[in-house]
């Protein structure tokens, strides 16, 4: 993620918030993991034809997709993972946190790192036409 605005910045002075941008290539997905003091909204700007896909959930057993100008928040303490459903395009979101310095308060969840390769497995075997 590329900071645009966080505490630990030179000349940012923000207690409240912080903002990146997220580069995620074709067939890419994040980690599992959850923010547990953390609120994060999600502002998918650029993706393939099907948008992106968040996997959410004590197991992560519940789906979001986006499409892009659609916006998503995760709520903090929440397991989560985000996959890019495309092979070859990929995604650009802004990220937005209720924590002032960009990264901070990410708790890798490995545990649950094969649900994701099972998701990004299955939504890499769709057809182009959407979900």
């Amino acid at each position: 993620m590329i900071p645009l605005l966080s505490a630990d910045l030179r000349d940012t002075t923000t207690t409240l918030l912080s903002a990146g941008v997220v580069y995620m290539d074709g067939g890419h997905t994040s980690r599992a993991h959850l923010h547990a003091e953390t609120d994060v909204v999600v502002l998918l700007w650029e993706s393939g034809e099907r948008g992106a896909l968040t996997v959410y959930g004590e197991h992560l057993e519940h789906e979001i997709w986006q499409l892009p100008q659609q916006a998503l928040w995760i709520p903090r303490g929440v397991p989560h993972a985000a996959i890019n459903p495309s092979r070859t395009e990929r995604i650009v979101a802004f990220e937005f946190r209720s924590n002032p310095v960009l990264g901070n308060d990410n708790l890798l969840l490995p545990e649950l790192d094969h649900v994701v390769s099972q998701y990004a497995t299955r939504c890499h075997d769709l057809p182009t036409a959407i979900k």
